[in-house]
């Protein structure tokens, strides 16, 4: 078993067991939120996953535990997990246009360039003043006319 592998064991073992206490009271969410964010801040990311993978298990609908966590799967390449994080924030606030941005950047690093441009311009509807969400459509155009395709990677 390589590092990572152990790593993952190891933050699947810690959810295991805090699941067993975990409750929905909103002083352990606060708890958990704070010890993720905590972990987060330390870039101690086994830990702060574990922590938001408890919090949205006890409460699903904490919209800023969600898109953290798809950040975090994100950035160690499990996109698809990354999507169900996302769409879940996206579903919990469908408002927030940085929910969309991140659900288009997902879709983005799946090749998924349809969905990946739906998902911009509904951040670029809810954050008009924003160049990023426009960036993104600007650059997901770009990749369809160089050849790539809506829903592979060029």
């Amino acid at each position: 078993m390589n590092f990572r592998q152990t790593m993952c064991a190891l933050a699947a073992g810690l959810l295991l067991i805090n699941l067993a206490w975990a409750d929905a009271d909103p002083v352990r969410t606060e708890q958990l939120y704070q010890q993720a964010l905590d972990a987060w801040h330390a870039n101690d990311w086994v830990t702060a996953e574990a922590r938001l993978s408890e919090l949205v298990a006890s409460q699903p609908d904490h919209y800023d535990a969600q898109l953290k966590l798809g950040g975090i799967y994100l950035t160690s390449q499990r996109v698809d997990a990354a999507i169900g994080a996302f769409q879940r924030a996206v579903g919990i606030d469908d408002q927030n246009g940085l929910g969309f941005t991140a659900l288009s950047l997902a879709y983005l690093h799946k090749g998924a360039y349809g969905p990946a441009r739906a998902a911009a311009e509904s951040a670029a509807a809810l954050l008009p003043q924003e160049e990023g969400p426009k960036k993104l459509i600007a650059f997901i155009d770009a990749r369809v006319q160089d050849g790539g395709s809506r829903t592979a990677h060029p």
